[in-house]
């Protein structure tokens, strides 16, 4: 039978290509080295038809001359050596990829089977030499007398695969390039803001307003490492929790609980502000401001939502705020501006719960 594939000299030239087994009728085998076919030895006989018979890329090396044939699946990676490829000698066939399977070979022959993954060999299949990657077997074929006249390789190309692996990390490595350049550069913006803001806000009387400031400078710094460090993807909220923690539990006074829900980047960056708000006011005035005190922060999906608890205990009692600068207004706005806060300012200390849409929460 004949069917048309590409091939031929250069990829994509139409070439007529006749089955394996149409390929191995054609050679002369009277006049061959491996004789007649009906005098060939039973084990050969018997891997052969077993060989055109297998759906997997195979291949059969026989006797001291290493004759070679193949089935249909092994045709594609024959190329332009495709038509006299059945019944060549193996090391004049594939005298490019001779060197890199030689020593596996010659194991296989000496009676010990092996595997080998993703083994690079140089190859010039159609002209020009390529850089190929391959994962096969090499299986001893022995006689009743326990000698082994062949040896039977299954193999795959696995150059895309390695291509694309290869593409893959070239891209991550451009990525934490980019990303760390990003980093340096929001940085120094942050730095600068800082600078602008200290020289500008110098009359200012009340200091604890500039402080405020530069402290949530700081916090969106933090938020957006952690965000830079996931690529601008979703981040756990853990990942977002960390850097509070890290500031603010020192003493060990937080108890964190809650899933692994993963926050969309402008929620990352709404929630890292708000729990810099939140602890902020705890340090000065709640639950951390002395040892004692004790923050229980959890999160939770409720439904369709998404669900923040912050409870303080401990702490000296909890009064309303006199006056709502710009904090206390973050607070009350919620995650992303939802407006979905309740916030209970009592004598036993300060809890608050938020809530929000949890598809509002996860995707941008």
């Amino acid at each position: 039978m004949r069917i048309a594939l590409p091939g031929g000299h250069h990829r994509g030239e139409f070439q007529t290509v006749q089955s394996a087994a149409s390929l191995l009728e054609a050679v002369d085998w009277d006049n061959h080295l491996l004789g007649p076919r009906e005098a060939w030895p039973a084990p050969l006989k018997l891997v052969v038809n077993s060989l055109l018979g297998s759906p997997e890329s195979m291949y059969l090396v026989w006797g001291p001359e290493r004759i070679f044939m193949f089935n249909d699946a092994y045709r594609p990676i024959l190329g332009p050596r495709l038509e006299a490829a059945q019944g060549a000698r193996f090391e004049d066939l594939w005298a490019d990829a001779w060197p890199s399977v030689r020593p596996f070979f010659l194991k296989a022959e000496a009676g010990e089977a092996s595997r080998v993954v993703d083994l690079y060999i140089p190859m010039a299949r159609y002209g020009e030499t390529e850089d190929t990657w391959w994962t096969f077997s090499y299986t001893p074929v022995r006689d009743d007398d326990g000698s082994v006249p062949g040896v039977l390789c299954i193999t795959n190309e696995t150059s895309d695969k390695i291509r694309a692996e290869a593409a893959h990390a070239e891209a991550v490595a451009q990525q934490e390039l980019l990303n760390h350049e990003l980093s340096h550069r929001v940085k120094n913006i942050m730095s600068m803001v800082q600078a602008i803001a200290a020289q500008s806000l110098k009359a200012v009387q009340d200091k604890g307003a500039v402080r405020a400031f530069e402290d949530r400078l700081i916090a969106l710094g933090h938020a957006h490492d952690v965000l830079l460090q996931h690529q601008w993807r979703p981040a756990s909220v853990r990942s977002v929790i960390g850097p509070m923690l890290a500031l603010h539990d020192g003493r060990g006074q937080f108890v964190v609980e809650g899933p692994n829900v993963l926050l969309a980047a402008d929620a990352s960056l709404s929630l890292s502000l708000l729990l810099h708000e939140l602890a902020t006011n705890a340090a000065k005035y709640g639950a951390l401001s002395v040892e004692a005190g004790r923050v229980s922060l959890n999160w939770a999906i409720e439904g369709e939502r998404f669900v923040l608890d912050w409870r303080e205990a401990g702490g000296p009692p909890a009064t309303a705020p006199a006056r709502k600068g710009f904090g206390s207004r973050l607070i009350a706005s919620g995650l992303r501006a939802t407006r979905e806060a309740e916030l209970v300012y009592a004598p036993h200390g300060f809890s608050a719960r938020f809530t929000a849409p949890l598809e509002r929460m996860t995707r941008d």
